[in-house]
């Protein structure tokens, strides 16, 4: 199986030096992505400019743990780097004429959507650099289109995974939109949470998938920080068979 994932998020301009982004590091996505190649899966990550990947990693030189997972990660690496790929994206545009193109070279067998995408735009972008100055400065938004509207249109046949992130949501409010999500962008599995809970180091995940509509959900485990990551490769693998 080939996969497509996205992660990191997407920034939008200002001007030209200057942009609104949002929180994403890529940190889930690229455990994703990690877990798939586990799975001995060919992957093609996605990722934003300076977010993480799967084979990223930070090593105190000092400290002999850290330098033990430095080598088992480059360990990892060796034994996986010919099932691995990867493009960055910066902007919103770059985004979504960038997953387009890999869509059509690739032709993957499953697109994981785990990137965070803008919603709006800039509508007073200025081509040069704002100037600073006593008053405000007021931006126009505009509404972007929904990119993963338009994937089944690019890939009619593969298995798509989309992402609902909510805010100080109830498990019916998460339930309800990944339903919606599920109708409206002919998803075959929707992965729903809230940041309350990212934010609290207590990460639930409810899966549901077009064929039954059942809801299921997964908490984190402090022991495993893959676990979840795992859980949804586990569960696309099984709605591909």
């Amino acid at each position: 199986m080939s996969i497509l994932i996205t992660s990191g998020g997407t920034k939008i301009k200002i001007d030209r030096v200057r942009h609104i982004g949002n929180m994403s590091s890529g940190t889930f996505g690229s455990r994703i992505a990690e877990e798939a190649l586990r799975g001995e899966q060919e992957v093609v990550f996605f990722r934003a400019e300076n977010s993480k990947s799967p084979f990223s990693f930070n090593v105190n030189l000092e400290s002999e743990a850290s330098l033990a997972r430095f080598y088992n990660a480059l360990d990892f690496w060796k034994k996986k780097r010919h099932l691995y790929s990867e493009k960055t994206y910066n902007t919103f545009e770059d985004y979504m004429t960038g997953l387009k193109k890999l869509i059509e070279q690739h032709q993957p067998t499953a697109i994981v959507l785990a990137a965070a995408v803008s919603d709006y735009g800039v509508a007073n972008f200025v081509d040069g650099k704002i100037r600073s100055k006593d008053s405000d400065l007021s931006i126009q938004l505009k509404a972007l289109p929904k990119v993963i509207s338009k994937v089944k249109s690019w890939a009619p046949n593969a298995y798509l995974v989309g992402f609902k992130l909510l805010v100080d949501s109830s498990d019916d409010d998460l339930i309800s939109d990944a339903k919606k999500s599920i109708v409206e962008n002919d998803c075959d599995m929707i992965v729903a949470n809230d940041l309350r809970d990212i934010k609290n180091d207590a990460h639930r995940l409810i899966i549901l998938k077009k064929k039954d509509l059942v809801p299921h959900i997964y908490t984190s485990l402090r022991e495993d920080p893959n676990y979840l990551a795992r859980t949804i490769i586990t569960e696309l693998t099984k709605g591909n068979a």
